[in-house]
């Protein structure tokens, strides 16, 4: 019994695995071993379209710097002053 080949219908011997003509797989598992690794070979379009990940992606903020308060300066240094004329003017008065 021969093999036929599927694309171009020459007949082979039945130990060949591929067509003595065309060199197409005669075996059903060859063909899909070769569909495999030609899919694992090719890359996919999903792949493909991904975005990739740039530079230009990213916003870099700059952080303010947080000004001085001079407000709680002003505040302490006016109780200090106040505290001082209290204490002045007890240890004066008396």
């Amino acid at each position: 019994m021969s093999k036929k080949c599927r694309r171009c219908g020459q007949e082979n011997d039945d130990e060949r695995h591929f067509c003595e003509q065309c060199g197409e797989p005669l075996d059903e598992n060859i063909r899909l071993i070769m569909d495999y690794e030609r899919i694992k070979k090719t890359p996919s379009k999903i792949k493909q379209e991904a975005p990739k990940k740039d530079d230009d992606d990213y916003v870099y903020v700059k952080r303010e710097e947080k000004k001085k308060s001079y407000a709680v300066w002003w505040a302490v240094g006016a109780c200090v002053v106040v505290a001082v004329g209290i204490a002045l003017y007890f240890l004066l008065a008396h």
